[in-house]
């Protein structure tokens, strides 16, 4: 989306509302005009639905714009206008933020090129990253979600996100029936009835956000196809079930188990831990219904865990189920474990001389930047060209790869992926048309949490913060420390768990919507577990 500017030969116009994580009373709001760029026509400002979205009309179309999506993508645009000369400001305190892996490894590993747009990025241990300074010209209230959408980009393939305006290249603007900014553009027909009838859609906003009619009766035994698919070889079923926090992934798991004669699969990066269960919303043994739960309560919180490890037991698992005729059913939020698994990513095994690193460092010291980029080149010329001069650390990462295996980092990202996904998938995905919704679940399952003990909890991550040291970065204890170290009250603490949830809500949507072939699904409709079985039966049925 193109940054909105105020129309030509027009006086200057309020920007945007920015959105808030608390529903607020508003006054009526101003009748306001925006020109969208390479829009046909001008946005013409009517209202607003939920307090979170903007109802705009241009022409005969009724356009809805999530205002927070919308406040980001402003913030992206305007630093990338501005890319290789920003002026900065240091922030008042430093800021830590929560990322995924490949979120936090893609930040990482452009540091220059954040230094160059006026952001100083350093690593903070765990999933997190010290934010020290932005921009001058962004407020600092929104430096997370800056971040946040920057770390989304790079991790998605984009080398220069900053010097993009768009995946595609093209001005980002709103186009009839595209997704863009996360949320839909809903057009209507020149009559008032069809601009009543995109209302009325918009106002539940199915999924995406509307799920496709699915036959009743299809003609195939989903029973059937999925015998035939192990007796055969061929690809096996998998079904997953996504989405942010609080959304009822865990309930809705079980019901398509029961349903499909299934298994769940745990696809979260906390509840492998066995005595972390209140701050992992790990399911009770009476909400299970008697349905396997595999990759819970599996290692002490002291053990390590990679992505690596979840694919390799997942995959054991899926081969066992599917064995049995069961559905296996991966349930949670952990977009890097979901999408792994799925796309069927190949870890390497690669351990580092000892030493290496220690002796690239020296090299890089005493020879200079420009000495072991020549060096990458003549030993990976792909990998080279993807990386900039300046940045050191990737290109040590790159050299430090061929010395320790002989083989080209380009090569092992070549064959990381195979030709074809190994299952057969269906994910779904859960999400509130009604942002303000999602958080009011989520706060309210915070505080469920403190009153089931998630304190107790907390207090022993901190007691064993040294050993325990994944699950004292995890959201949901390392809030509290502040209050054993008796320099925060608890509720102070509670609220930035809060906030740290509805911000970790932002950052799972912004994964997942980035996964093809996501079916998503209303989480607040009544029928949400009736629309769901009937997608998977024909998924099932097609075989």
């Amino acid at each position: 989306m193109a940054a909105w500017e105020p129309a030509p030969d027009e006086p200057e116009r309020p920007p945007l509302p920015e959105a808030s994580d608390e529903p607020q009373q508003s006054a009526a709001p101003e009748q306001l005009g925006f020109d969208v760029q390479d829009g046909p026509e001008s946005l013409r400002y009517v209202g607003e639905i939920f307090r979170t979205y903007i109802l705009a009309e241009r022409g005969d179309e009724i356009c809805i714009i999530d205002k927070h999506a919308a406040h980001e993508r402003q913030l992206f645009e305007k630093l990338a206008a501005h890319y290789g000369d920003v002026p900065s400001q240091l922030l008042l305190e430093p800021l830590v933020v929560e990322l995924s892996a490949e979120e936090k490894t893609a930040l990482l590993a452009n540091l220059d090129l954040l230094e160059s747009a006026g952001l100083e990025v350093s690593d903070f241990g765990g999933s997190s990253v010290c934010l020290r300074s932005v921009p001058a010209d962004v407020e600092q209230s929104s430096a997370e979600d800056l971040l946040v959408e920057l770390a989304a980009k790079l991790a998605h393939g984009s080398r220069d996100a900053l010097n993009e305006r768009t995946e595609s290249g093209a001005p980002f603007h709103l186009l009839p029936r595209r997704h863009q900014g996360g949320r839909p553009h809903l057009a209507a027909g020149a009559d008032g009835a069809g601009r009543k009838n995109s209302l009325r859609r918009s106002a539940s906003l199915l999924p995406p956000w509307g799920a496709p009619a699915f036959s009743n009766s299809p003609e195939r035994s989903w029973k059937s196809s999925l015998a035939e698919s192990c007796d055969k070889n061929q690809k096996h079923p998998v079904l997953a079930v996504v989405g942010p926090t609080a959304t009822g992934k865990t309930a809705l798991g079980v019901a398509l188990a029961e349903a499909f004669e299934g298994e769940v699969i745990s696809a979260d990066s906390m509840q492998i831990y066995k005595g972390l269960d209140v701050g992992t919303a790990k399911v009770a043994p009476e909400e299970t219904h008697g349905i396997p739960h595999h990759a819970v309560d599996i290692l002490e919180p002291d053990e390590p865990f990679s992505v690596a490890d979840f694919v390799t037991l997942a995959g054991t698992l899926e081969a066992d189920i599917s064995a049995r005729g069961r559905l296996p059913i991966l349930v949670g939020g952990t977009g890097l474990y979901v999408q792994s698994f799925l796309y069927g990513v190949r870890f390497a095994a690669e351990k580092t001389p000892d030493g290496l690193r220690e002796q690239l460092a020296a090299e890089l010291a005493e020879k200079g930047p420009e000495a072991m980029y020549k060096e990458l080149q003549a030993a990976d010329p792909e990998a080279a060209a993807a990386i900039h001069p300046n940045n050191q650390v990737r290109v040590l990462r790159a050299l430090e790869h061929f010395r320790a295996t002989g083989k080209r980092l380009s090569e092992q990202k070549a064959q990381s992926l195979p030709l074809e996904r190994p299952y057969r998938s269906l994910v779904l995905g859960l999400d509130f048309p009604d942002r303000a919704q999602l958080y009011r679940r989520i706060d309210l399952r915070v505080d469920k949490m403190l009153d089931a003990g998630l304190l107790d909890e907390a207090k022993l991550v901190y007691d064993h913060r040294q050993t325990y040291r994944t699950a004292a970065q995890a959201i949901g204890y390392k809030e509290f420390f502040p209050y054993f170290e008796q320099t925060a009250s608890l509720e102070a603490c509670a609220d930035k768990l809060k906030q740290a949830s509805r911000n970790y809500a932002k950052r799972q949507l912004t994964w997942f919507r980035h996964m093809d072939g996501v079916v998503w699904l209303d989480a607040g409709a009544p029928e949400v577990q009736q629309c769901a079985c009937r997608t998977v039966q024909e998924f099932l049925s097609k075989g």
